[in-house]
């Protein structure tokens, strides 16, 4: 990050050195008339490069509003927490390009199940919290903390784009906010091999009723997906 800094405060004296100049050569009494009446503590010296320091300034200031507006906010963020994000940063990013579900275990043995809606500046006072859109959420409990489902929004979800009344997830505007510190652990939820987990510690005969809807369809792709 140091050596990107040198690279980009380089790049801007270098260009502001060639602007001075090619304007010094160009417009020469102008810019004697410009130093005289705004800098004259300036006149008479021939080495200064004020010019170049303040030109560099004003180029450092242009090139940003004009990269923003070509640079989204939520684009410049996911660069930076490539550059100095933590692990679980890194795991929020995957999950809000890819929309890929994760799995994160509180403290309190809540569990919640969702994908990052939206990512926050790394390492900052924004990254103490985190908004998910949740698919799942139910609690751990006993020693070997097995995970209990209480409540399937993903089924929900699917009934309204089976019905045709939303087009996907975030026309509902389900937004759920956890902060950083409570989360205890952070993994990558696969549907599939969850259901099949939660397959083999059923009875048989409840594999046998078991039944695919339109809506459980649904809920398990947009949980895969």
């Amino acid at each position: 990050m140091v050596f990107n800094s040198v690279i980009t405060g380089t790049f801007l004296l270098s260009a502001a050195f060639v602007i001075c100049s090619t304007l010094s050569n160009i417009f020469p009494e102008q810019i004697n008339f410009i130093k005289e009446s705004c800098f004259p503590v300036f006149t008479g010296t021939d080495n200064t490069y004020f010019g170049t320091a303040v030109c560099s300034f004003f180029l450092g200031i242009s090139l940003s509003l004009i990269g923003n507006l070509f640079i989204s906010e939520q684009h410049a963020i996911a660069k930076a927490i490539d550059i100095i994000g933590n692990e679980l940063e890194l795991m929020f990013k995957l999950s809000c390009e890819k929309s890929e579900a994760l799995q994160l275990t509180l403290k309190s043995n809540k569990v919640y199940i969702g994908y990052v809606k939206q990512l926050s500046r790394p390492q900052s006072s924004d990254s103490n919290y985190t908004r998910i859109i949740p698919l799942m959420s139910g609690y751990r409990d006993g020693e070997k903390k097995e995970f209990h489902i209480t409540t399937d929004y993903s089924k929900v979800y699917a009934h309204y784009i089976a019905q045709g009344e939303i087009q996907s997830i975030e026309d509902l505007e389900m937004t759920l906010i956890i902060h950083v510190t409570e989360i205890i652990s952070a993994t990558r939820f696969d549907y599939k091999i969850f259901e099949q987990f939660t397959l083999t510690q059923r009875p048989k005969s409840a594999r046998r009723k078991r039944k695919t809807s339109q809506s459980s369809s649904i809920a398990a792709e947009l949980i895969n997906n």
